[in-house]
C-alpha cells in the first residue's frame, strides 16, 4: 500500500521526444543527429564520452580515403564517426528498423554527409528474410534482434523480449553487399555478431578488413573466435577491464593496428584470442598461442 501511494505521488517520468541534436565535443564533433531527450546516454554522444577508447582507435585506423561499413547502426554514432574520419571516402550503414534508418538519413543529410550511404536492411549468415523482433515505445530501442539468433541474454532483454514487436525484413550477408571493399567494418547486431561474420569468409580471405564487434557476453564472443581463427584473425582487447566487448578482430599479420592499440591506450597489446596453430613466436606482442588463459 505505501509503495502505492509513493508511486502516485511521485512525479511522472518525462516523455521522451526524438528531435535533431548537434554534437558538441569529440572526434564526431559538429555531427547532427536524430537523438532522445532526456536520455543518458544522449548525453554520453554529445559530450564526446561515448566509447572513447574505441572512437580514438577509430581515428587512428582510419585514412581519409577509407570505405566503412556499420552494420547495427541505431542512432548513428559511429557511423558519424566514421564519415569524419573518412571525408574522401564512404560509409555504407546497415539497419533493419525503419525508424532509425529514417532518423539517421535525416541525421546525415542535416550535416552535409552525403558519402554515407544509409541501408534499410539487415546482415546475417545468409540472404534472404527474417523476423525482426524490436522494442515497442517505451522500451529499450536498442535491443532490436534477428528471431533466427535469439538475440542477447540478459536480465534487461528477458524483461523486455515477450513485449517486442515483430516484422519481416530483408537481410544479406558481408560478402553479397555491393559497396566499396571496407577498411573497417563495425557490427554491433544483438547476438547475431557471429553469424554476421560468417557469411563474409570471402571478403575476410581477400580485403582482410578490420572489425570490431560489440559482443554480449563470453558465449558470444567463443563463437566469433571459432569464425575467425580459420581466417587468420586475432582479438585484440579495447579495454582491460572489459573481457568480450568491444573486440577488435585484425588479420595476424596487421602490425599497423596492433602499434595503434598501444599508442591509445598507452598499454601493451593484449590478445584475446589468435589461432591455436600460431605460437608466440609467430606474433608480435606478448600474447602466448591460443585463448588467451584466466
Amino acid at each position: 500500500m505505501v509503495r502505492g501511494v509513493r508511486e502516485m505521488l511521485a512525479e511522472p517520468e518525462p516523455e521522451v521526444q526524438f528531435g535533431p541534436v548537434q554534437l558538441t565535443d569529440g572526434p564526431a564533433a559538429g555531427v547532427t543527429l536524430i537523438l532522445p531527450r532526456p536520455s543518458e546516454l544522449t548525453e554520453l554522444i554529445v559530450n564526446g564520452a561515448y566509447e572513447p577508447t574505441t572512437s580514438l582507435v577509430m581515428a587512428q585506423l582510419l585514412a581519409p580515403d577509407d570505405h566503412c561499413w556499420d552494420i547495427g547502426s541505431h542512432y548513428g554514432y559511429f557511423t558519424s564517426l566514421m564519415a569524419k574520419l573518412v571525408p574522401q571516402g564512404s560509409v555504407n550503414a546497415f539497419d533493419p528498423l525503419p525508424a532509425h534508418v529514417d532518423r539517421l538519413r535525416q541525421g546525415m543529410a542535416t550535416s552535409g554527409l552525403d558519402h554515407v550511404h544509409v541501408h534499410q536492411q539487415g546482415v546475417a549468415g545468409q540472404s534472404g528474410e527474417m523476423v525482426l523482433r524490436f522494442a515497442q515505445d517505451g522500451q529499450d530501442d536498442s535491443m532490436a534482434y534477428l528471431e533466427d539468433y535469439g538475440g542477447v541474454k540478459t536480465p534487461l532483454a528477458d524483461q523486455n523480449y515477450p513485449d517486442f514487436g515483430a516484422q519481416s525484413v530483408p537481410v544479406v550477408t558481408l560478402d553479397e553487399i555491393d559497396a566499396a571493399v571496407p577498411a573497417l567494418i563495425k557490427i554491433d547486431a544483438e547476438g547475431a555478431e557471429a553469424a554476421i561474420l560468417s557469411g563474409g569468409v570471402n571478403l575476410f580471405r581477400t580485403a582482410r578488413p578490420r572489425v570490431l564487434v560489440e559482443t554480449h557476453g563470453v558465449g558470444e564472443a567463443l563463437q566469433c573466435a571459432n569464425q575467425m581463427q580459420t581466417l587468420d584473425y586475432i582479438a585484440l582487447a579495447l579495454s582491460p577491464t572489459k573481457e568480450t566487448l568491444p573486440v577488435l578482430w585484425v588479420h595476424n599479420q596487421d602490425q599497423q593496428a596492433r602499434e595503434c592499440l598501444e599508442t591509445v591506450t598507452e598499454s601493451p597489446v593484449r590478445i584475446l584470442f589468435q589461432p591455436e596453430r600460431l605460437t608466440a613466436g609467430e606474433t608480435s606482442g606478448d600474447a602466448t598461442a591460443g585463448r588467451e588463459q584466466g
